[in-house]
Protein backbone atom coordinates (compact mmCIF):
# COMPACT_ATOMS: atom_id res chain seq x y z
CA UNK A 1 0.00 0.00 0.00
CA UNK A 2 2.87 1.99 -0.51
CA UNK A 3 1.49 3.89 -3.16
CA UNK A 4 -2.31 4.90 -1.53
CA UNK A 5 -1.62 8.70 -1.90
CA UNK A 6 -1.73 8.34 -5.30
CA UNK A 7 -4.86 6.70 -5.26
CA UNK A 8 -5.91 9.35 -2.53
CA UNK A 9 -5.47 12.38 -4.28
CA UNK A 10 -8.02 12.29 -6.84
CA UNK A 11 -10.68 11.94 -4.30
CA UNK A 12 -8.88 14.44 -1.56
CA UNK A 13 -9.80 17.11 -4.40
CA UNK A 14 -13.26 16.66 -4.66
CA UNK A 15 -15.53 19.08 -2.98
CA UNK A 16 -18.70 18.68 -0.61
CA UNK A 17 -20.69 14.85 -0.53
CA UNK A 18 -18.97 13.28 -3.59
CA UNK A 19 -15.74 13.53 -1.73
CA UNK A 20 -17.03 11.51 1.17
CA UNK A 21 -18.84 9.35 -0.58
CA UNK A 22 -15.49 7.92 -1.85
CA UNK A 23 -13.30 8.91 0.82
CA UNK A 24 -15.38 7.16 3.58
CA UNK A 25 -15.66 3.82 2.07
CA UNK A 26 -11.93 3.89 1.22
CA UNK A 27 -11.17 4.58 5.00
CA UNK A 28 -13.45 1.81 6.40
CA UNK A 29 -12.09 -0.55 4.52
CA UNK A 30 -8.29 0.27 5.15
CA UNK A 31 -8.84 0.55 8.56
CA UNK A 32 -10.20 -2.93 8.78
CA UNK A 33 -7.90 -4.17 6.26
CA UNK A 34 -4.58 -2.61 7.06
CA UNK A 35 -5.11 -1.56 11.03
CA UNK A 36 -7.74 -3.98 12.53
CA UNK A 37 -7.17 -6.94 10.57
CA UNK A 38 -3.47 -7.12 9.57
CA UNK A 39 -0.90 -9.38 11.36
CA UNK A 40 1.70 -6.40 10.96
CA UNK A 41 0.28 -2.50 10.29
CA UNK A 42 1.83 -1.27 7.14
CA UNK A 43 4.56 1.51 7.98
CA UNK A 44 2.29 3.66 6.55
CA UNK A 45 -0.98 3.20 7.26
CA UNK A 46 -1.04 6.10 9.72
CA UNK A 47 0.51 8.19 7.22
CA UNK A 48 -2.20 7.08 5.02
CA UNK A 49 -5.19 7.57 7.29
CA UNK A 50 -3.95 11.29 8.59
CA UNK A 51 -3.87 12.08 4.79
CA UNK A 52 -7.86 11.16 5.43
CA UNK A 53 -7.99 13.57 8.84
CA UNK A 54 -6.69 16.36 7.08
CA UNK A 55 -9.07 16.73 4.28
CA UNK A 56 -12.00 16.11 6.54
CA UNK A 57 -10.87 18.66 8.82
CA UNK A 58 -10.72 21.09 6.06
CA UNK A 59 -14.38 20.90 5.86
CA UNK A 60 -16.81 23.83 7.34
CA UNK A 61 -18.18 21.57 9.94
CA UNK A 62 -14.71 22.46 11.71
CA UNK A 63 -15.06 26.08 11.74
CA UNK A 64 -16.45 27.50 14.70
CA UNK A 65 -18.00 30.31 13.21
CA UNK A 66 -19.16 28.79 10.08
CA UNK A 67 -23.23 28.40 9.77
CA UNK A 68 -23.24 24.69 10.68
CA UNK A 69 -20.15 24.30 12.29
CA UNK A 70 -20.02 20.70 14.21
CA UNK A 71 -22.34 19.43 12.70
CA UNK A 72 -22.13 16.52 9.61
CA UNK A 73 -23.65 15.78 6.78
CA UNK A 74 -25.17 12.61 5.35
CA UNK A 75 -24.50 9.29 6.26
CA UNK A 76 -20.58 8.74 4.94
CA UNK A 77 -19.37 12.24 6.45
CA UNK A 78 -20.70 11.09 10.19
CA UNK A 79 -18.90 7.24 9.30
CA UNK A 80 -15.79 9.01 8.40
CA UNK A 81 -15.60 10.80 11.95
CA UNK A 82 -15.79 7.10 13.52
CA UNK A 83 -14.37 5.24 11.58
CA UNK A 84 -10.81 7.84 11.64
CA UNK A 85 -11.47 7.98 15.35
CA UNK A 86 -11.77 3.94 15.27
CA UNK A 87 -14.79 3.31 16.89
CA UNK A 88 -16.89 2.41 13.40
CA UNK A 89 -16.82 -1.12 14.25
CA UNK A 90 -18.06 -1.95 17.86
CA UNK A 91 -16.30 -5.26 18.50
CA UNK A 92 -14.27 -8.17 16.20
CA UNK A 93 -12.45 -11.17 18.05
CA UNK A 94 -11.12 -12.35 15.10
CA UNK A 95 -8.97 -9.23 14.81
CA UNK A 96 -5.52 -8.78 15.37
CA UNK A 97 -6.09 -5.75 17.48
CA UNK A 98 -8.74 -2.67 18.90
CA UNK A 99 -11.61 -3.72 18.00
CA UNK A 100 -11.00 -7.49 19.33
CA UNK A 101 -10.86 -5.67 22.97
CA UNK A 102 -7.01 -5.80 23.16
CA UNK A 103 -6.16 -2.23 22.73
CA UNK A 104 -2.55 -2.18 24.22
CA UNK A 105 -1.43 -0.82 20.75
CA UNK A 106 -3.00 2.42 21.63
CA UNK A 107 0.62 4.22 21.20
CA UNK A 108 0.63 3.27 16.88
CA UNK A 109 -2.86 5.45 16.31
CA UNK A 110 -2.79 7.57 19.36
CA UNK A 111 -1.08 10.79 16.96
CA UNK A 112 -3.81 10.45 15.08
CA UNK A 113 -6.62 10.73 17.74
CA UNK A 114 -4.53 13.34 19.24
CA UNK A 115 -4.50 15.30 16.38
CA UNK A 116 -8.07 14.96 15.48
CA UNK A 117 -9.70 15.32 19.18
CA UNK A 118 -8.11 18.37 19.52
CA UNK A 119 -9.18 20.23 16.00
CA UNK A 120 -12.70 18.89 16.94
CA UNK A 121 -13.15 17.98 20.68
CA UNK A 122 -14.98 21.14 20.95
CA UNK A 123 -18.06 19.85 18.68
CA UNK A 124 -20.41 17.06 20.51
CA UNK A 125 -20.29 15.04 17.21
CA UNK A 126 -16.21 14.47 18.08
CA UNK A 127 -16.04 14.45 21.39
CA UNK A 128 -18.65 11.73 21.54
CA UNK A 129 -16.97 9.14 19.64
CA UNK A 130 -13.66 9.79 21.31
CA UNK A 131 -14.97 9.38 24.67
CA UNK A 132 -16.18 6.12 23.06
CA UNK A 133 -12.85 4.99 22.43
CA UNK A 134 -11.53 6.00 25.35
CA UNK A 135 -14.18 4.16 26.99
CA UNK A 136 -13.55 0.64 24.83
CA UNK A 137 -9.65 1.10 25.39
CA UNK A 138 -9.53 2.27 28.76
CA UNK A 139 -7.34 -0.57 29.66
CA UNK A 140 -4.52 1.02 28.17
CA UNK A 141 -5.11 4.63 26.96
CA UNK A 142 -2.42 6.75 28.39
CA UNK A 143 -3.87 9.11 31.56
CA UNK A 144 -1.48 11.31 30.88
CA UNK A 145 -2.51 12.26 27.48
CA UNK A 146 -6.48 12.23 28.15
CA UNK A 147 -6.06 14.96 30.81
CA UNK A 148 -3.94 17.02 28.22
CA UNK A 149 -6.49 16.46 25.38
CA UNK A 150 -9.75 17.04 27.10
CA UNK A 151 -7.70 20.05 28.92
CA UNK A 152 -6.87 21.79 25.89
CA UNK A 153 -11.08 21.22 25.01
CA UNK A 154 -12.64 22.38 28.17
CA UNK A 155 -9.71 25.24 29.12
CA UNK A 156 -11.72 28.18 27.33
CA UNK A 157 -14.80 27.46 29.06
CA UNK A 158 -17.99 25.92 27.99
CA UNK A 159 -19.00 28.64 26.27
CA UNK A 160 -16.57 27.39 23.33
CA UNK A 161 -17.79 24.01 23.36
CA UNK A 162 -21.02 23.35 20.79
CA UNK A 163 -23.47 20.82 21.46
CA UNK A 164 -22.42 19.65 24.95
CA UNK A 165 -25.57 20.99 26.42
CA UNK A 166 -28.14 18.59 28.05
CA UNK A 167 -25.98 15.61 27.16
CA UNK A 168 -23.35 12.66 29.07
CA UNK A 169 -20.19 13.80 27.69
CA UNK A 170 -19.14 15.73 31.50
CA UNK A 171 -20.14 12.76 33.33
CA UNK A 172 -18.23 10.15 31.11
CA UNK A 173 -15.77 12.03 31.16
CA UNK A 174 -15.57 12.59 35.00
CA UNK A 175 -16.26 8.30 35.14
CA UNK A 176 -13.04 7.86 32.53
CA UNK A 177 -11.39 10.45 35.08
CA UNK A 178 -12.03 8.66 37.90
CA UNK A 179 -11.23 5.10 36.25
CA UNK A 180 -7.98 5.77 35.03
CA UNK A 181 -7.32 7.40 38.89
CA UNK A 182 -8.12 3.98 40.29
CA UNK A 183 -5.88 2.73 37.50
CA UNK A 184 -2.77 3.98 37.69
CA UNK A 185 -2.76 4.99 41.11
CA UNK A 186 -0.60 6.38 43.07
CA UNK A 187 -0.46 8.88 40.62
CA UNK A 188 1.67 11.77 40.34
CA UNK A 189 0.96 15.21 41.50
CA UNK A 190 1.45 16.64 38.31
CA UNK A 191 -1.32 14.23 36.93
CA UNK A 192 -3.75 14.79 39.48
CA UNK A 193 -3.50 18.64 39.52
CA UNK A 194 -4.83 17.93 35.82
CA UNK A 195 -7.23 15.60 36.77
CA UNK A 196 -8.34 18.31 39.28
CA UNK A 197 -8.60 21.46 36.81
CA UNK A 198 -10.49 19.17 34.68
CA UNK A 199 -13.52 18.10 37.68
CA UNK A 200 -13.26 21.82 38.71
CA UNK A 201 -14.11 22.71 35.14
CA UNK A 202 -16.95 19.68 35.25
CA UNK A 203 -18.27 21.31 38.07
CA UNK A 204 -19.28 24.44 36.49
CA UNK A 205 -20.80 22.84 33.98
CA UNK A 206 -22.94 21.21 36.76
CA UNK A 207 -21.80 17.49 36.94
CA UNK A 208 -22.90 16.09 39.82
CA UNK A 209 -20.17 13.26 39.56
CA UNK A 210 -17.21 15.61 38.91
CA UNK A 211 -18.08 17.26 42.19
CA UNK A 212 -18.21 13.88 44.43
CA UNK A 213 -15.04 12.92 43.06
CA UNK A 214 -13.47 16.29 44.25
CA UNK A 215 -14.56 15.53 47.91
CA UNK A 216 -12.77 11.73 47.76
CA UNK A 217 -9.97 10.24 49.16
CA UNK A 218 -7.96 10.70 46.12
CA UNK A 219 -8.48 14.50 45.39
CA UNK A 220 -8.90 15.75 49.25
CA UNK A 221 -5.36 16.72 49.92
CA UNK A 222 -4.48 17.95 46.05
CA UNK A 223 -4.24 21.41 45.77
CA UNK A 224 -3.73 23.47 42.16
CA UNK A 225 -0.52 25.75 41.40
CA UNK A 226 -1.59 29.34 42.00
Amino acid sequence: MQQSPRFLDPILGIEGENCWALLSPFASTYVCAYVYDAAIVPADAVTTLDLCLGRLLQDSAFKRNAYRSGKFSGFDQPQLVRTLMFVSVERANLAARYVNGDWSEIGRILPLVDRFVRAGGWASSVMDPFLTLCERARASYPAEAFADQVLAIIGNGSDSLKGWHGTFIPARIAELVQHFTHRDAPMKLALAQKFLRILDMLVDMGDRRSAALQLGETFREIRLPS
